[in-house]
């Protein structure tokens, strides 16, 4: 088994892509049928990486014990995408891109699309504007597609912590 490091960019990618596949298992939405376009925000959940390329995830639910961790598997599936983290590695801004994206969805014929995605990631300003680690009790940004900043809402965080925002365009 691989061990996950859960402050990575990437891993948190990963977990909300596994978000989307869910959705896209138990059928559309009615707020996705008058849009192309989801927004998905990361929440907590374990998976399972079959192999070094990440080609295989098992994604799991609460099951019939509610003090114990998730284990249900729900579904499972592939995805593949081009991930560019670099401007969010490299400080320059808290974005960070897939391009190329391919989803499918074990089991269910022809469940696949294609896509495209934004991650926004949430930070916090000081009052020089220097920009650094969003926390539960301080107020928090995503950045926008022009650098201007956009306050976090309360429904974009989790336990009181701001999450990472994904932006996907199938």
């Amino acid at each position: 088994m691989t061990s996950i490091c859960w402050k990575s960019a990437v891993t948190w990618s990963l977990l909300g892509l596994m978000f989307l596949l869910f959705i896209l298992m138990v059928g559309p939405l009615p707020a996705l049928a008058a849009s192309p376009d989801a927004v998905l925000y990361e929440v907590t959940e374990d998976m399972y990486l079959k192999d070094a390329a990440g080609n295989f995830v098992s994604s799991v639910v609460q099951g019939d014990n509610d003090v114990d961790a998730p284990e249900f598997v729900v579904m499972t599936g592939t995805f593949k995408g081009v991930a560019d983290l670099s401007l969010s590695m490299s400080g320059q801004a808290p974005l960070g891109y897939i391009t190329s994206g391919v989803a499918t969805i074990d089991g269910q014929p022809g469940a696949s699309f294609k896509f495209t995605g934004t991650f926004r990631l949430p930070f916090s300003v000081d009052v020089s504007g220097g920009r650094h680690q969003a926390r539960r009790e301080l107020d928090a940004y995503y950045m926008d597609d022009h650098g201007h900043l956009k306050k976090i809402k309360d429904q974009e965080r989790s336990l009181g912590v701001p999450t990472v925002k994904l932006e996907i365009e199938f």
